[in-house]
């Protein structure tokens, strides 16, 4: 994916190995200090197993990372199907080449009060 523009922001794919690991501090800061919702580690990284295989998307604001989302493709399995399958019961996820999980998007809440302030 090439960068693209919105207004003041540009999106890109995070494929260097330090934008990867920005991200994951990034989404250590709200899922861990700001939401409780994972354990703390020394590393203050927020990464687990689908990290390996997804596709790493990130938004920048003056060239500092704001933003960041997780894509996960059909040929993997999703959380729904993992870690939360007792939710779909008999169910299964209807997948086709065209399929894909967004997942794990984050923005610290300090950012979301300025970018969504209306007057």
């Amino acid at each position: 994916m090439a960068d693209f523009h919105e207004r003041d922001l540009r999106v890109k794919t995070l494929v260097k190995k330090y934008e990867k690991e920005e991200a994951y501090r990034l989404r250590y800061k709200v899922f861990v200090e700001e939401l409780g919702w994972v354990p703390y580690n020394r590393d203050k990284k927020e990464v687990d197993g689908y990290d390996n295989s997804c596709i790493l998307v990130g938004i920048f604001a003056d060239d500092k990372l704001i933003a960041c989302l997780r894509i996960l493709l059909p040929s993997q399995k999703f959380m729904i199907e993992k870690e939360f399958k007792n939710i779909l019961g008999e169910h299964k996820v209807c997948k086709s080449k065209n399929t894909i999980k967004l997942t794990k998007f984050v923005m610290p809440s300090k950012l979301k009060k300025i970018l969504f302030i209306t007057k």
